[in-house]
């Protein structure tokens, strides 16, 4: 584990001097510290964003085999946001693709369209996200 100091109000020399990234939880300097100390996992740094395709949601509609994938982002302050989106595909061509030729040309096709959508979920409604600013004061 990791620990990000994020100043939040006020900016004391003793905060700024914390500003950044720990391997250990550091203590606060001062009682009415009111900076946030954010958790994360460094296997996954702020801004890694992947997708999955959820094999168990697989659904054939009118001829069509449409897939769900999931994908996930880790934001700057550790937390991680989610979302999904289907890709269709008509029955010949996912069978030229996964049954009759997997690894071939229709599969790296269907690979690479993959890859570009979730970079594009990442870059766009995951980003938009993960930098909504909340005031956390009530």
């Amino acid at each position: 584990m990791a620990f990000e100091w994020i100043i939040l109000n006020g900016s004391c020399a003793a905060c700024i001097a914390l500003e950044g990234y720990h391997d250990e939880e550091p203590a606060r300097p001062h009682v009415k510290c009111d900076c946030d100390i954010f958790e994360y996992d460094p296997g996954f740094p702020p801004g890694t964003c992947w997708g999955i395709v959820d094999l168990d949601s697989d659904l054939w509609i009118d001829g069509m085999m449409v897939i769900e994938v999931d994908v996930y982002k880790i934001c700057a302050d550790g937390d991680e946001v989610f979302t999904s989106f289907h890709m269709d595909q008509l029955f010949d061509e996912w069978y030229d693709a996964f049954i009759d030729n997997p690894g071939g040309e229709e599969w790296s096709d269907w690979h690479d369209e993959l890859h570009v959508r979730i970079e594009a979920v990442c870059a766009g409604e995951l980003e938009d996200r993960c930098t909504m600013f909340v005031d956390p004061t009530p």
